[in-house]
């Protein structure tokens, strides 16, 4: 019984933990044609003179983040840095009971643990944008 209880919970927290919050993408303009090669999309340390926003994204590394700015049809791509998605909080409790009996008596007691593990991971951000 307790090999069964404790494959659930595995189970279980192995299921919620992989619930982080995606990378997403967010639209702040139209999006243009697409970019066939993300090769293409120039990245920007800070902003150029001139530029037009198309959207905020977000991946885990530069690549995937020229690659989304790319499908957007952005040529160029202003890195923001890292950011912390937050996922939900798993709690998790470990109880355990022993009763004992004797002819006269009878005792037992009780162990139990919890703790709360939250979930979500660093990402990086960037804005997508096109340079005339």
């Amino acid at each position: 019984m307790r090999l069964t209880c404790g494959f659930v919970s595995l189970c279980a927290f192995t299921l919620l933990a992989s619930c982080t919050t995606a990378p997403q993408t967010t639209m702040l303009g139209p999006a243009r044609a697409g970019i066939r090669n993300p090769a293409g999309v120039r990245v920007y340390g800070e902003p150029p003179k001139h530029f037009e926003q198309i959207a905020i994204v977000e991946g885990r590394s530069m690549e995937e983040l020229r690659t989304k700015a790319a499908a957007v049809g952005a040529n160029g791509l202003i890195a923001s840095g890292v950011v912390r998605k937050n996922g939900p909080v798993i709690g998790v409790g470990i109880g355990t009971s022993n009763y004992h009996f004797t002819r006269h008596s009878a005792y037992g007691f009780n162990t139990e643990s919890t703790f709360d593990v939250p979930t979500g991971a660093n990402v990086l951000q960037g804005t997508a944008i096109y340079v005339p």
